[in-house]
């Protein structure tokens, strides 16, 4: 392998979005038959395929408002490599640019269904961004770290060899999470309501006895597939 990350399974990478690392892992399942002492006495290995896994980041000065300009992003077959899309997600934080990282696996057959729903509007810049949740203005809480990823379960039918000859992607749902802190009371945060977002429980908090109290809160939307 030649120094750098080189393979962009997803076709993404461009003069916006660089590629930072990139991955691709065997999958397989094994059956055996044991003699009377339970030693092996045969073993076949079927069902094999790959997942893969790449992450970018953008950079440059995003749009005109200074915003991340997302490349396509959706849950379902990509057809050009021959990949079943599984999820994606972005990560933010007050100390790095945001991360988009996508996942997938070998696809077999045509999935039935896609999902495309693309991950909220924040900035290109070095900023935690609220993503599905709202913090609360009255104790002046602040995100200092954030994290928004949608994912899809998969089925699968096997030939008479247990080898897969479909895939599909299936109950399509987006989880986001973020990290507060407040100065002069208990970070908090709500659901963003507005936009679909429920929160999965309450808000965590904790303290310490050598900095300022943080917070913690997670929320959730399902979607529909693409009609």
């Amino acid at each position: 392998m030649s120094f750098g990350a080189t393979t962009d399974h997803f076709n993404i990478a461009d003069t916006n979005w660089h590629l930072l690392t990139s991955g691709k892992s065997p999958v397989s399942s094994a059956a055996n038959a044991q003699d009377s002492t339970g030693d092996n006495l045969c073993e076949t290995v079927f069902d094999t395929a790959f997942t893969y896994s790449a992450t970018y980041a953008p950079c440059g000065t995003g749009d005109s408002s200074g915003n991340v300009e997302w490349p396509t992003l959706y849950l379902g077959n990509d057809t050009a490599s021959a990949i079943l899309r599984t999820g994606y997600s972005v990560a933010t934080s007050n100390t790095a640019r945001p991360v988009l990282t996508v996942n997938g696996e070998t696809a077999f057959g045509t999935s039935n269904a896609t999902y495309t729903l693309a991950p909220p509007t924040i900035s290109i810049g070095k900023v935690a961004s609220a993503m599905g949740f709202v913090p609360d203005t009255a104790t002046v809480t602040r995100v200092t770290g954030s994290t928004w990823g949608i994912t899809g379960q998969t089925t699968y039918v096997q030939d008479s060899q247990g080898q897969r000859c479909q895939s599909d992607v299936y109950g399509a749902r987006v989880e986001a999470s973020g990290e507060l802190v407040s100065c002069t009371a208990t970070a908090t945060a709500i659901a963003d309501t507005t936009n679909g977002y429920a929160v999965t429980g309450p808000v965590g908090n904790a303290e310490t006895n050598t900095g300022y109290g943080t917070g913690s809160v997670a929320v959730y939307k399902n979607i529909t597939a693409d009609t």
